[in-house]
């Protein structure tokens, strides 16, 4: 009964449903995904370029001023 709601009720049906034969195609489609985190990164990467260019020749620390200020932040978000 279950074969026939899925449609597998003749011969051959039960067959995947993607051609197997052309894995190669397969890996070339999946390795063009891009799930975000490059993304992020290289967004994270420009801040902190900008954050250290902003603060050069201030005496001030770039890296130091972004964790306080990230600190802060999430402080802030807390208390609300």
């Amino acid at each position: 009964m279950q074969e026939f709601f899925m449609g597998h009720i003749l011969p051959g049906t039960q067959d995947a449903y993607f051609d197997k034969t052309d894995i190669e195609m397969l890996r070339t489609e999946y390795a063009k995904l891009h799930f975000g985190r490059v993304v992020v990164e290289n967004k994270f990467k420009i801040l902190r370029m900008a954050v250290a260019r902003a603060f050069k020749d201030t005496g001030l620390d770039g890296e130091q001023i972004m964790k306080e200020y990230v600190k802060l932040k999430y402080i802030a978000q807390d208390a609300t």
